[in-house]
């Protein structure tokens, strides 16, 4: 059961970036009982090892940078245990430059890439080549984590190079075809910071002239997940124009039926 925990993580740690949502870090201290094993994890076995980042990690307690650092210097031969302290470093541990440099070396691992992308600082940080060899890497993940890690380096970058704007798109690799609202939102973003004409078709998919009924539900639910709480923006002006009336009945609706949606949605009426 060990062994195959550190597999589970990553989907625990992402989903918290699909929720967009604070999180309630406990105070911690070096001796604190959740991570006081990891601060040398060479004197435990390798699944006691993996546990211990396990627990850190699910309970939200702040994983001091020294340990993750030496964690990751310490465990050269034994992969899955600094896999686990990264990941468990990704989920709440303490600012550290050296950790952020130790996971964009590493991003060809699955599990690294995964701690990689639930860092914000560390997915601003990569230039060119790094995110799209971070995006080959999650090729096998839902889509939506690399649409979410696309849209979060646009935040601070922009392509320009032509070869490199093709690389990115190639190795985004989004469904034509979103399977679902958060997929389809954060692809549209993407689209639409590098005018790739896919934005509107997009949108068009998901919002047909005149929806009515479950239609107008489904693309309100895309539209809700256009919003980026962390900066602040919102509906661009296509987006703004599939907006129904605020008195429309089925926009009434969906507000009852979903109202967190709803209130993202409620600034642009």
């Amino acid at each position: 059961m060990i062994r195959s925990l550190i597999w589970l993580i990553p989907f625990l740690l992402l989903a918290a970036c699909a929720k967009e949502a604070e999180k309630t870090v406990s105070s911690s201290s070096h001796t604190d009982p959740a991570v006081a094993h990891l601060e040398h994890t060479e004197k435990l076995r390798e699944e006691d090892a993996i546990s211990a980042a396990s627990a850190a990690a699910s309970g939200n307690v702040m994983l001091p940078a020294s340990f993750a650092i030496h964690c990751w210097e310490a465990e050269k031969d034994r992969p899955r245990v600094r896999e686990a302290c990264a990941l468990a470093w990704s989920a709440v541990g303490e600012d550290s430059p050296a950790m952020a440099a130790n996971l964009r070396s590493a991003l060809g691992s699955r599990v690294i890439a995964i701690a990689a992308a639930r860092q914000t600082t560390v997915v601003h940080s990569l230039n060119d080549f790094q995110i799209i060899t971070l995006l080959h890497t999650l090729s096998a993940e839902a889509p939506w984590m690399r649409a979410f890690v696309m849209r979060t380096w646009l935040e601070v970058h922009m392509p320009h190079d032509l070869s490199v704007l093709i690389s990115i798109q190639s190795a985004l690799n989004l469904p034509s075809e979103a399977p679902d609202p958060l997929t389809a939102g954060a692809g549209y973003a993407v689209a639409r910071a590098l005018s790739l004409p896919a934005a509107e078709s997009a949108i068009t998919s998901y919002c047909p002239a005149g929806g009515s009924g479950p239609a107008l539900t489904r693309c309100l639910r895309f539209l809700s997940a256009l919003p980026d709480p962390r900066t602040a923006t919102g509906l661009d002006p296509l987006a703004r124009s599939f907006l129904p009336p605020h008195n429309d009945p089925g926009a009434i609706l969906f507000r009852r039926s979903f109202p967190d949606r709803g209130r993202l949605l409620e600034t642009y009426y």
